[in-house]
């Protein structure tokens, strides 16, 4: 069985490789160490396993969040933050990556409509 962690960093890899091409590398990134998972009620074994379902890593100032199904439900989730602020979020889907790659692209000034 693969583990919800490596699947969701399945899904960060396919957006360095398709949105982010020639901007920052797979290489680049900086992962997070996994947030343990709270445990269930009586202090049993969380079902889900002893880490939140999430991945955090880190490129160039950004921050990225990617959570499975589980932890926010029904699609996950994707979250983008700058030094400053949030700046791009959603559900774990096509669209929400694509808006990912706009705004980093953006930042390190890509001529979007060329691409």
């Amino acid at each position: 069985m693969i583990s919800a962690r490596r699947h969701l960093l399945g899904f960060a890899r396919e957006l360095f490789e398709k949105e982010l091409c020639g901007l920052y590398s797979w290489d680049d990134m900086r992962h997070h160490e996994p947030e343990r998972s709270e445990p269930a009620e009586h202090g049993r074994r969380n079902p889900l396993g002893k880490y939140r379902e999430c991945v955090v890593m880190s490129f160039g100032k950004f921050r990225l969040e990617v959570y499975s199904s589980e932890a926010a439900p029904p699609l996950g989730w994707i979250r983008l933050n700058d030094d400053r602020d949030l700046r791009a979020e959603g559900p774990l889907d096509i669209l929400t990556w694509a808006a990912i790659g706009r705004v980093v692209k953006e930042e390190c000034n890509v001529d979007i409509e060329s691409i």
